[in-house]
């Protein structure tokens, strides 16, 4: 969970290495489905939303270490803006 200006946001990380059925893709070694919350605090108002995003990967970690992975690419991203 990160708090932060105002939001509060909330990530599921999920991974599989189950490729069966999967069309081909050279180097395909992971896929991984993050969900993400968020609720935002404007003037007395609560506003709620949800997100899904998906990524593949070429190589194989735990689920805590892609959710550390992409939290610091999210981090890069943020401080660009």
């Amino acid at each position: 969970m990160d708090k932060g200006h105002g939001r509060i946001e909330t990530r599921t990380v999920s991974i599989s290495q189950n490729l069966a059925g999967m069309p081909e893709f050279p180097g395909l070694q992971t896929l991984i489905r993050v969900q993400s919350q968020r609720q935002v605090h404007r003037a007395g108002v609560i506003e709620r939303s949800q997100e899904t995003r998906y990524y593949i990967a070429s190589f194989s970690e735990t689920v805590q270490a892609f959710a550390q992975r992409l939290r610091g690419d999210w981090g890069v991203e943020n401080k660009v803006h």
